[in-house]
């Protein structure tokens, strides 16, 4: 989600809300070029910071990294009886819908991605 600091209702609270109960990356456009704004932005939750002007084709390349970093597509992934849903932040099963933490949801994601291997390492460490 690309987010405008300056949008009526407050930017930097959307960004809070979106970092607390969603797993969507979230980036902040600004014309503050105040180093405080941004570092507030960045521990508020958002994953990069663009300062206006922007060339469009940058704005692109950003949005692109920070989906590959995170490789989040906001696609549904399935694993075995259980559907993960980016967009909610919830997995879907047989007994219903649950909601989880940022940090469930990307520990869920980690182990669905090890497609029936054994996991081992620090998975804390590899969300």
């Amino acid at each position: 989600m690309i987010v405008d600091l300056h949008r009526p209702g407050g930017g930097m609270r959307l960004v809070e809300a979106l970092a607390e109960h969603t797993a969507v990356p979230v980036m902040v456009l600004s014309g503050d070029h105040d180093e405080a704004v941004k570092v507030r932005a960045l521990d508020a939750g958002a994953e990069d910071y663009v300062t206006k002007p922007f060339a469009a084709g940058e704005l692109l390349a950003r949005v692109r990294v920070m989906l590959r970093r995170r490789g989040r597509t906001g696609a549904d992934v399935a694993a075995g009886a259980l559907t993960l849903l980016p967009s909610a932040l919830s997995v879907r099963g047989p007994g219903g819908t649950a909601e989880v933490t940022p940090t469930e949801f990307e520990l869920l994601r980690a182990l669905a991605g090890a497609d029936g291997f054994v996991t081992t390492g620090d998975l804390l460490a590899e969300v």
